[in-house]
């Protein structure tokens, strides 16, 4: 007999999950999770489902994070902004953001190129009339240039258009006439010009990568699911404007928040110390709008404060002569030793070691260990590493604690036996509530974040 199954995948910057459920008990019939460098899912995702028989599937839900990796690089490329004249500055503005301090300043990368920035001679002024009307000549000899750069996506930054639309219909119909993908900054329905300019490019600029993303799936899905059954969620937290690139890449959170308050029984009001494979982070309860690397922008929700403390960060010797944890992360490419690929160990192969093999974890403490042998204290080998270990978790655990201020607080991941009685007492205020990983899966939280979009 054939089952009906809905798939949940989610994908992080480096792993992803997948989930099939059978219809319409929601019965489990797989769940894992896999690192892409390892088991890319181009290829995995089509053998798995060749494995299980006698199955039908419905509907996939796709959550996702994977595009936060490229936040680290120059965004832009072929998107071309299109800026009334005189304000092509407002963008380059740098705005307070949780990358600086009262003491230094670590500007992300450029948000796009100047090159790619064209001015036009246009205004709508504050009271909805036009001020100085489009010149078509101009917009013509505008829309050459684009061809040129050879732009594929153009954002439309225009003073209060959002009050008069009459020059963003002109352009935008010029602009599509001619198969350019257009980003009106207006459809974001923010009263901010700054805020929606922003936030417009950051999509179109995450556009190619997401788009590209979008055929790899339904390529590994085509003997599976028709293209149109794959469904990609979103946050629906007053965003329903966006184009589901930036949106989406807020699900997981507002999915969790969902979900977990209705089948842990959980308050209105918590908040969620995140232990993910990836990430470390606080996702408070309150909504707010987005705080990107570059300034603040017009998408909603919930808000996630990265811990200091990270799994890829490496270790060094500081001034002290005392092992310290690398401010700076490294890449999951090759990614940590513990995945069987990586060279140098960092926070995930200490918290990880004993999940591998003898062999692998041996390699392990012998690296830690080459720099930990140099530092003060004449520690053993086998003292150095679990003493660091408890030095991780106790960073973590301490800002963890210094930002959750609901009375209920969720640790989300995989929290050793040991350090849960530590936990334990560092929050013996609050209300600690353990939700496993593997109990409460992404995969699951998109597939039912996706059945609530779709409803």
């Amino acid at each position: 007999m054939t089952k009906q199954v809905d798939v949940g995948l989610f994908f992080g910057e480096s792993f992803y999950e997948v989930i099939l459920t059978e219809r319409p008990s929601d019965s489990i019939l797989f769940s894992g999770s896999f690192f892409n460098l390892k088991d890319p899912y181009k290829t995995k995702l089509p053998k798995l489902f060749q494995s299980l028989e006698n199955i039908k599937v419905e509907n996939v839900y796709v959550s996702y994070r994977y595009l936060e990796r490229i936040f680290k690089f120059k965004l832009g490329g072929s998107v071309a902004q299109i800026v009334t004249k005189g304000y092509e500055g407002w963008l380059g503005f740098h705005q307070h953001n949780k990358k600086e301090t009262l003491f230094s300043l670590k500007a992300p990368p450029d948000l796009s190129s100047q090159d790619m920035m064209f001015s036009l001679n246009e205004k709508i002024n504050s009271d909805g009339k036009v001020q100085i009307p489009v010149a078509m000549d101009e917009l013509n000899e505008l829309i050459t240039e684009l061809k040129k750069k050879e732009a594929k996506r153009v954002c439309l930054s225009l003073v209060n258009s959002h009050k008069n639309s009459v020059h963003r219909d002109q352009i935008t119909k010029a602009l599509t006439e001619n198969q350019f993908e257009v980003f009106d900054a207006n459809d974001l329905g923010d009263e901010s010009d700054i805020h929606s300019w922003r936030t417009s490019l950051i999509e179109a600029s995450l556009a190619g990568t997401f788009n590209e993303m979008k055929s790899e799936i339904a390529e590994a899905l085509q003997t599976v699911v028709a293209p149109e059954k794959i469904k990609y969620v979103t946050n629906n937290s007053g965003t329903q404007n966006c184009r589901n690139i930036l949106s989406g890449l807020f699900a997981l959170e507002e999915a969790f928040f969902e979900q977990a308050k209705i089948k842990f029984k959980l308050p209105d009001q918590f908040d969620v110390i995140h232990l993910g494979l990836e990430n470390f982070s606080v996702w408070l309860t309150d909504t707010e709008y987005w705080e990107s690397p570059w300034g603040p922008t017009s998408v909603r929700a919930k808000k996630r404060i990265d811990l200091k403390v990270q799994p890829t960060n490496s270790f060094f010797l500081n001034s002290f002569e005392e092992v310290e944890i690398s401010p700076s992360e490294e890449s999951f490419e090759p990614g940590p030793m513990c995945l069987g690929r990586g060279k140098i160990p960092c926070v995930y192969d200490v918290l990880n070691a004993e999940s591998v093999g003898i062999e692998l974890q041996k390699k392990i403490k012998d690296s830690f260990w080459a720099l930990a042998r140099a530092a003060s204290g004449g520690h053993s080998m086998e003292k150095s590493f679990d003493e660091f270990r408890f030095v991780i978790w106790n960073r973590i655990l301490t800002e963890s604690s210094a930002l959750a201020h609901s009375e209920t607080v969720v640790i989300y991941g995989d929290l050793p036996t040991r350090f849960a009685a530590k936990a334990k007492d560092m929050f013996k205020t609050k209300n600690l509530v353990f939700i496993s990983q593997k109990e409460f899966p992404k995969a699951w939280l998109a597939m039912q974040r996706g059945r609530k979009d779709s409803n």
